[in-house]
């Protein structure tokens, strides 16, 4: 006949290994963190692990009295999913892995910005302005026109400008003013 522990021997066990865990884990984060809140972390990493291995212990000792240790683990298993499915964004791949990714039918008559091409949308038209090399300097003024700062760009079907200039735009994108600065070095100074 097998003799029953009793409750001071369940907890002397369960304090023995508790320790054992604790300690473990309180190493690891020592010897895994050199910073300045290293000794913090560890002290708190003792004492979760400490108490929640004496807790472990004692739900471990009640299912295998009830004989369904099956539920036990089976339910630590589904939790620990949980918890590996939520803090490695795993929903947001599985969501992604079943993503149709082509367009859907409303935007077939979708047009590419990179074609460089005259783009029609209903009764208006749009086409490239500037063809620049180097990024655009852009400047909105008071009077709502656009202030375009280029180098070495193409303007619509002109030569090739070498060199700085500065176009200015009104509202619906026609060209109102043009400046090259001469070669010395110039401010350009927005409106106030």
């Amino acid at each position: 006949m097998k003799k029953e522990k009793t409750f001071s021997e369940h907890l002397l066990k369960a304090i023995v290994v508790a320790i054992g865990v604790a300690l473990f884990g309180a190493v690891f984060v020592v010897a895994a963190f050199k910073d300045l809140y290293a000794g913090y972390v560890a002290l708190f990493v003792f004492g979760s692990l400490f108490f929640g291995t004496i807790f472990f212990y004692f739900i471990y000792i009640f299912f295998r009295s009830i004989q369904k240790l099956k539920w036990f683990f089976g339910s630590i298993t589904v939790l620990g999913s949980i918890i590996i499915i939520a803090t490695c964004n795993l929903d947001i791949y599985f969501k992604n892995l079943f993503n149709n990714t082509s367009l859907p039918p409303e935007y077939n008559e979708y047009q590419d910005l990179e074609s460089k091409a005259v783009l029609q949308f209903k009764n208006k038209k749009m086409r490239l302005l500037l063809d620049c090399d180097k990024d655009l300097e852009q400047y909105m003024t008071i009077q709502n026109n656009l202030i375009v700062g280029a180098s070495d760009c193409k303007l619509l079907n002109e030569g090739r400008i070498s060199g700085k200039i500065y176009y200015k735009f009104d509202s619906l994108g026609n060209i109102t003013a043009k400046y090259k600065p001469s070669e010395s070095d110039e401010i350009f100074l927005k409106d106030i």
